[in-house]
């Protein structure tokens, strides 16, 4: 049997290709991350784009590999959480609960966005790439409140109050900004999106 050298070597470029995007949309996160005005109990971060960003470019599968890379990286304590924190804690307290959604929300947006690729008009791309968003920020918002609400004792109104509907206007300029950036990276074959053919890596 014939080993082919330039299959195995194509084959090597590909995962190299992958693991060199899936780390720079995880060292984008920690960049990303910290950028946060505090609203109230919960601050506005850029962290849930940067998420969305990754599910659009990356996939379902390496959007959240990215991401989890970026979860590990503050896990350890670097201070790439929202205002700059770290470490298990902020996992574990009341906001942990949006930072457990992230790998769910890029797996989502990724997988969803698929059929929106294939269309072929630019302005409807885009419209329903960002539609094929909102599930993943639903999940976001949901275990960002059960989180919230069972370590604060907060009724579960309050928990909306202080979770959610201040963030819909912010989180909906999110996605669309990542599927403008998402669809336009692809046009100029910066990068593939989803779906796009078939040597997309999912």
């Amino acid at each position: 049997m014939k080993f082919n050298h330039s299959s195995a070597a194509s084959a090597s470029r590909r995962r190299l290709r992958v693991m060199t995007r899936c780390a720079l949309m995880a060292a984008l996160l920690c960049v990303l991350s910290p950028m946060s005005v505090a609203i109230g109990p919960v601050p506005v971060s850029l962290g849930l784009f940067g998420v969305l960003l990754a599910g659009v470019l990356l996939g379902p599968l390496y959007g959240s590999c990215s991401v989890l890379v970026f979860l590990l990286v503050g896990l350890v304590g670097l201070p790439v959480f929202a205002g700059g924190a770290g470490g298990f804690p902020v996992l574990a307290g009341p906001t942990g609960g949006y930072l457990w959604s992230y790998p769910l929300v890029a797996a989502a947006g990724g997988f969803l966005c698929r059929a929106a690729c294939r269309v072929r008009c630019r302005g409807w791309k885009i419209a329903l790439v960002a539609l094929s968003q909102l599930p993943g920020v639903a999940v976001c918002y949901a275990l960002g409140t059960l989180q919230y609400c069972l370590l604060t004792g907060a009724a579960f109104w309050q928990g909306l109050a202080a979770c959610v509907i201040p963030f819909i206007p912010f989180d909906l300029v999110k996605c669309l900004v990542a599927a403008v950036v998402g669809v336009l990276l692809a046009e100029r074959k910066a990068l593939d999106l989803p779906g796009r053919n078939k040597a997309t890596p999912q």
